[in-house]
């Protein structure tokens, strides 16, 4: 599935090698917008069902949305300039107290729109909201991918927003580790802590296999050690968006 430009290059990965992939590590189980669709996605039961965005009838989806078996929250990448007009013309007002009435976090690629991001979040302080793939900006890479860092740890400063550090790897033209980016990261994770900066992959779009998407936080982030380590890689998430999830020791 697609939602936009330069969202995924070309993989022959498909739905159970990626879940397989996972192993032992919590999956997400969101509705997701692409284009002017709601996609619900389940792990468990490989299920996909579409409503479109722009029919007022299907905003009741977002009331017991909870009550689903796996339902946990809600993403809306807005990739296009199109979509991201949405957040200004009123047309997804409705949207944010909506799901914080119903304690339903929502994931946003933020980093393209971080002003509008924070505005919301300040306006709506019981809705959780995580700005995916590290909050940078997605056109850049090495330093350019920083360029509006200031701006996101300013976020740091409000409790109900969260980072989701996925597609690490891609804002780095450098070989594994990915060492020009870790002082990067490192503060993002200062400025937000372990319990609201999440590990993931986004695997399709990466330089590196999977194992090092892991181990690049495991093994060769040097400031990243025990429960901290142990909160980004699955338990922060888990309680931030209240999945009672069962871990064994890592």
């Amino acid at each position: 599935m697609g939602g936009g430009e330069d969202c995924h290059m070309e993989a022959d990965v498909s739905f159970d090698e990626a879940i397989a992939a996972l192993g032992p590590l919590p999956h997400m189980v969101i509705g997701e917008l692409y284009g002017d669709q709601v996609l619900v996605r389940g792990v468990g039961g490989r299920e996909c069902r579409a409503s479109r965005l722009d029919d007022p009838a299907n905003r009741r989806l977002v009331h017991g949305w909870r009550d689903q078996p796996g339902m946990m929250g809600l993403r809306w990448p807005l990739l296009l300039a199109e979509q991201q007009k949405w957040l200004t013309d009123g047309s997804l007002d409705w949207l944010w107290p909506a799901a914080e009435k119903e304690s339903l976090p929502i994931a946003m690629m933020g980093g393209l729109f971080l002003a509008k991001f924070r505005e919301i979040a300040e306006r709506h302080p019981h809705l959780k909201m995580i700005v995916d793939h590290c909050g940078l900006n997605r056109h850049g890479q090495d330093a350019d991918a920083f360029i509006h860092l200031d701006e996101l740890v300013a976020l740091a400063r409000l409790p109900n927003v969260a980072v989701k550090a996925t597609g690490a790897p891609h804002y780095s033209t450098e070989a594994y580790p990915f060492r020009n980016i870790q002082d990067g990261l490192h503060r993002i994770f200062d400025a937000f802590g372990p319990k609201r900066f999440f590990w993931g992959t986004d695997i399709t779009r990466m330089p590196c296999s999977y194992r090092q998407c892991v181990t690049f936080f495991t093994e060769e982030l040097s400031w990243l050690k025990g429960r901290d380590l142990e909160d980004v890689m699955g338990r922060g998430l888990c309680e931030w968006i209240g999945w009672n999830y069962k871990f064994s020791s890592m």
